[in-house]
């Protein structure tokens, strides 16, 4: 079995699990990435910088409500995109459009698709094909 791996990030402290993740517009088929994201099961949905969902011409398709830490509420936009991490491909994949410059989050709607391991003593994050 082939296991894709990826360093956590030291830039925090403690070190954060990332993987990397390519975007796809479903409908427009256009790409970027890939895109380092911070691997977090305790966020509900997937959260991806407005200014990578428009370099795929990612379509609204609809609104929602994301409540942060501390319970502080913001409306949103939803997006449909297709999502490529490590060997998996997840399409129709729903995501808040959240401000460009915030981390890019797969969340438990991701996570939930995925057999993730941190190895924490590692530090690392596996995916197996």
């Amino acid at each position: 079995m082939r296991f894709y791996t990826y360093p956590y990030d030291s830039k925090f402290d403690p070190p954060m699990p990332v993987v990397d993740v390519l975007l796809v517009g479903p409908y427009s088929g256009e790409t970027s990435g890939p895109h380092r994201a911070l691997v977090d099961s305790g966020s509900d949905g997937t959260l991806v910088p407005i200014n990578l969902l428009a370099q795929i011409s990612a379509t609204s398709v609809g609104t929602g409500r994301l409540t942060w830490l501390w319970q502080e509420s913001r409306r949103v936009r939803i997006y449909l995109v297709e999502l490529h991490v490590g060997p998996h491909r997840l399409p129709a994949v729903r995501v808040a459009g959240v401000p460009a410059g915030t981390d890019f989050v797969p969340g438990r709607n991701v996570l939930n698709r995925l057999l993730v391991t941190l190895n924490g003593p590692a530090e690392m994050t596996e995916l197996p094909d």
